[in-house]
């Protein structure tokens, strides 16, 4: 049976005490699946426009915890962050971020801050 990870999605922008009871989702993820797999399976759209192929960064998240929940990033996911001039090491393309299984010494929760504006 695959480990389950709790995310906890934000928007950018606006605090978690602004959002209490709002737009703050908590979502169960299956470990192996992108983040992105993981947001729209759960109905959280976050835009992707070249399909998730890491070909844009209109997936970008920021992770605010939890990043040892996700696999490393590679090279083409830093290339693509460098190219557009939106690199950070907390930043990370949600279709190339892999949700890995948590053990005892590490979070058991993601934070992460989606990268579109408030509604």
């Amino acid at each position: 049976m695959k480990a389950q990870v709790e995310i906890i999605v934000e928007r950018e922008g606006v605090s978690l005490e602004e959002e209490k009871g709002s737009d703050v989702n908590r979502i169960l993820a299956v470990e192996g699946y992108t983040l992105l797999d993981a947001l729209l399976e759960t109905g959280i759209a976050l835009p992707h426009e070249c399909g998730g192929n890491c070909a844009c960064t209109t997936c970008r998240v920021f992770v605010e915890a939890g990043a040892e929940l996700l696999s490393p990033m590679e090279e083409a996911e830093r290339d693509r962050l460098i190219l557009e001039n939106v690199y950070q090491p907390r930043i990370r393309l949600a279709c190339q971020a892999l949700i890995r299984s948590p053990n005892n010494s590490l979070s058991s929760d993601l934070r992460i801050k989606l990268r579109i504006p408030p509604s």
